[in-house]
């Protein structure tokens, strides 16, 4: 269902406009609520064609309102951090309660996992799979039917900064994925992603090479790194952050 994915997506999004500094961070802060307040007239819409719960379609509106009513406090300079804090956790308990109700996803069985997990890297392109290690934050994250985003999925890091020290960058947009489960384990806890699900740009490693040529002396290093490690990279595409849904992750 696609109004499920919008709405972890706008949870996510809220609970990152929350960790930022408040009004330091104000066009960051801007740009998470215009892309909340997108989702969820996409959402609107869904619901309305799907015929969905009326609750859930008040509970959107609601989600509507209070994003608009931030908005415009933060152009009058109106609000305070504490205020907008509470606001957006409104937003994200709306997203959650509407979450619950719907939710009903499946992983995959051990033994289909088991299987996947030991795929080399042709067999893993021939059925449009990538794969990742994460954090356990991560992984319970995904468990609560959250979408994952870059360190910082606004960042100004360059394609290169981010294949030279993709973990410890913290404004990078990028995140890092692999044709090589084994691989993937080195960073931490594995997940199977589908690649026709993912959101935002796809990097294919013809892609990344050409970028890597055009930006200095120090893509032949980047470029072996990204070749070792089967790299495709995931960035954000015309207003669209980067990001897996965790309608993507297989597991």
């Amino acid at each position: 269902m696609a109004f499920l994915n919008d709405l972890r997506q706008i949870i996510a999004l809220a609970k990152k406009a929350l960790e930022l500094d408040y009004p330091k961070d104000i066009d960051k802060v801007k740009k998470i609520l215009l892309l909340i307040r997108d989702l969820d007239l996409r959402q609107q819409y869904d619901i309305r064609t799907k015929e969905y719960l009326s609750d859930l379609m008040r509970g959107c509106e609601m989600i509507l309102k209070t994003t608009n009513t931030i908005l415009k406090r933060i152009e009058r300079k109106e609000i305070t951090q504490k205020e907008l804090q509470d606001l957006l956790d409104s937003v994200v308990a709306l997203e959650q309660w509407i979450l619950e109700k719907n939710e009903g996803k499946k992983d995959l069985s051990l033994k289909e996992l088991t299987k996947i997990l030991m795929y080399n890297p042709k067999q893993a392109r021939e059925r449009g799979l990538l794969f990742r290690g994460i954090s356990e934050d991560d992984y319970k994250k995904i468990k609560r039917g959250e979408m994952i985003y870059a360190a910082d999925p606004f960042g100004h890091a360059t394609l290169t900064e981010h294949i030279l020290d993709p973990t410890n960058n913290p404004q990078t947009p990028f995140i890092s994925l692999t044709e090589n489960p084994v691989i993937a384990k080195r960073f931490g806890r594995v997940i199977v992603i589908s690649k026709k699900k993912l959101q935002g740009h796809l990097y294919t490693p013809e892609e990344i090479e050409s970028i890597l040529r055009r930006d200095g002396t120090l893509w032949l290093r980047a470029k072996k790194l990204q070749r070792k490690n089967y790299e495709f990279i995931l960035g954000p595409a015309k207003n669209v952050p980067a990001a897996i849904p965790s309608d993507a992750i297989l597991r």
